[in-house]
């Protein structure tokens, strides 16, 4: 906002204030439309960069899911406490994504996913050895991992014609989203918006969200659904957690719009749950 030839008396405290509060929220949208045109071109410079990599050659396979599963309904369940109250009898016939260590979780022992997700940069850096555990529980599970994995994977002797890998390194933005498996895709904040992603490329009508909390930035636990014990402090301070979830929410926010337009439903079926962005449905409403 310029103020240049506003004539204000000193006196009019109120005034003032109004005026300043529209030039911060000013500010605010020049920031967002400034990291818009960031992002934007961090995308061109991207798209460039994957046409020339090996990762282009890499990812193609993925096509073969383009639409594999259309008008069909799926589950993702996440690892937030709350999935240890599911009855998993309700889901023994159903399309499951699992996620991270679910492995780890009762929930494994009752029902086998036929798609898995390890996109978070632990799984090719500090956490190889739980990558591995996860690859040899599930052998006739399909994984989807990190392109960042493909030469560490791809050095070991094993069998991997069930894994496939995702290049993900476009900036999420507005409402802007790229969800084409075979190609260099919008980079998720966290696992659950990869496996939504991966539902609608795969052409699923319904999709469902179990053990998806979104508590993190009001539990001071690190708290999963396989934790034995005390769940451990969260180390990183509240500021950060809260900033994530802003983040993570404003992607849900954009799936939510890309759904709704592509005429496809996403249901949050997780109880007391802090994710808005989706409609609530119960499991017991829906088998």
């Amino acid at each position: 906002m310029n103020f240049e030839g506003v004539q204000l008396d000193a006196t009019d405290k109120k005034l003032k204030k109004q005026l300043w509060r529209c030039l911060i929220l000013s500010k605010a949208l020049l920031k967002e439309k400034l990291d818009a045109n960031i992002y934007k071109l961090h995308n061109v410079i991207s798209n460039i960069l994957f046409l020339r990599s090996k990762h282009r050659q890499i990812v193609r396979p993925n096509a073969q899911f383009r639409n594999i599963h259309f008008g069909k309904r799926c589950f993702i369940l996440g690892t937030g406490p709350s999935l240890r109250n599911v009855n998993t009898n309700l889901l023994k016939n159903e399309i499951i994504f699992g996620v991270n260590f679910l492995i780890r979780s009762d929930v494994i022992s009752r029902i086998t996913p036929q798609y898995y997700c390890l996109c978070d940069p632990v799984f090719h850096t500090t956490q190889v050895n739980g990558t591995l555990e996860i690859l040899s529980a599930l052998p006739k599970t399909t994984f989807f991992l990190n392109i960042k994995a493909y030469d560490i994977i791809d050095g070991l002797d094993m069998d991997t014609k069930n894994i496939y890998y995702q290049h993900y390194d476009l900036a999420q933005h507005s409402d802007y989203i790229r969800l084409d498996m075979s190609k260099n895709m919008t980079a998720p904040f966290n696992v659950v918006i990869a496996c939504i992603q991966n539902a609608i490329y795969m052409g699923f009508e319904e999709i469902y969200l179990l053990g998806c909390d979104f508590s993190a930035f009001i539990s001071s636990k690190n708290e999963h659904c396989y934790d034995k014990g005390d769940a451990p402090d969260r180390k990183e301070l509240r500021g950060f957690a809260l900033k994530q979830s802003s983040l993570e929410s404003f992607y849900h926010y954009a799936l939510a719009k890309y759904a709704s337009r592509n005429n496809i439903r996403i249901y949050n079926s997780t109880p007391n749950s802090f994710l808005d962005a989706y409609e609530r449905k119960s499991i017991e409403e829906i088998t």
